[in-house]
């Protein structure tokens, strides 16, 4: 917009939390929950603060608005993308179409944000903000370069830089613009208990190398489970590759600052192959590690350590979170092409992972 100026406030993991703009004196302030979600937003002018709006979150995905007029119901497309918007009572008050990259078809006055594929979008700009990057609908591309350098040979997209979902916006989405995710589950027989895992959203020389064992080709699970293992006495925390992505409730993006994307990838999955099940803890202890602190450990592993959430961040009771199974440090070491052939063999060791 001509004459439009704004300026933007981000917290120390780069999540933007605040803008000043020339629309209107003040500051808006965002409220975030743990997978960087808003779900409120506050307005401040001379130490007054006034209440705007709330979002609603089934899991992970935004379902209703609150604001000032009343409560309003999101309905999303297979993208997340917001289409339609109810009343309270259930009667249409805006239809929201996109062209394939995002743009919409026909201009509407509706005041909410959440847009394309879920994300942010900055009426003013036209904007998307997604998190690492700003993306520009109306052309397609970020407006910066990928901060994860996904450079994948034998798909050419991916060297360009700026360019969304390698070009195919009809299927895919990028929910963060980063590739290691923190999932967490109610426990089957202790629902008061979470139970966490990792998902690694593969890529580049990782994709060829463990792409069979992933979900959809594209997603590896990184899981541990009490069960059976060879040399040990009843049962033992063993590594598992079958928690399901429909189970989980709540997600975290976790990526260090001194990483790329496909070295934390590799790094993680080579803490993961570095546990050996029949080696360390029996699960039947008393006090003894479980499926969470083999995660906690494989992240502290694999350079993690400053970047993972603590156990109050995560949702509800995490168990054995802050009593991380100990593995040695994996990110001095670039792995060895026997090393790289172990960890292939690591995950050839179960079944493949449940579809989704």
């Amino acid at each position: 917009m001509s004459g439009y100026s704004a300026t933007y406030g981000y917290d120390a993991k780069d999540e933007r939390v605040a803008w000043v703009d020339s629309t209107e004196p003040g500051i808006h302030y965002t409220l975030r929950g743990l997978s960087n979600e808003i779900l409120r937003e506050v307005h401040e002018l001379s130490g007054v603060w006034t209440w705007r709006k709330d979002y609603i979150f089934a899991g992970t995905t935004h379902i209703a608005t609150v604001d000032s007029s009343g409560l309003t119901h999101v309905h999303k497309d297979h993208l997340g993308s917001t289409r339609v918007i109810t009343n309270a009572s259930g009667a249409k008050l805006s239809e929201h179409r996109y062209w394939p990259f995002g743009e919409e078809m026909t201009v509407t006055s509706s005041s909410e944000r959440m847009r394309f594929a879920g994300h942010e979008r900055d009426s003013q700009t036209s904007l998307d903000y997604m998190h690492a990057r700003y993306y520009a609908p109306f052309g397609g591309r970020f407006l910066s370069v990928d901060p994860g350098r996904d450079f994948d040979p034998s798909h050419p997209q991916t060297w360009n830089l700026y360019a969304y979902v390698r070009n195919n916006p009809v299927t895919m989405t990028d929910p963060a613009g980063r590739e290691v995710y923190l999932y967490n589950r109610p426990v089957q027989d202790f629902p008061l208990a979470r139970h966490v895992f990792l998902v690694v959203r593969l890529t580049g020389e990782n994709k060829k190398l463990f792409g069979n064992r992933a979900v959809k080709g594209e997603f590896l699970i990184v899981s541990g489970m009490p069960g059976v293992s060879p040399g040990v006495k009843g049962q033992a925390l063993v590594r598992w590759y079958t928690d399901s992505l429909e189970s989980a409730t709540h997600r975290i993006v976790i990526q260090p600052r001194s990483q790329s994307r496909q070295q934390f990838e590799k790094n993680v999955l080579e803490a993961f192959g570095k546990y050996q099940n029949d080696q360390h803890y029996n699960a039947q202890d008393v006090g003894g590690k479980n499926s969470n602190s083999l995660i906690s450990g494989i992240l502290d592993a694999a350079g993690a350590k400053e970047a993972k959430p603590s156990s109050s961040e995560l949702e509800g009771w995490v168990p054995g979170w802050n009593d991380p199974v100990k593995l040695p440090d994996v990110t001095k070491n670039d792995g060895t092409e026997e090393e790289m052939k172990e960890l292939v063999k690591i995950t050839s060791e179960y079944p493949p992972n449940q579809p989704e």
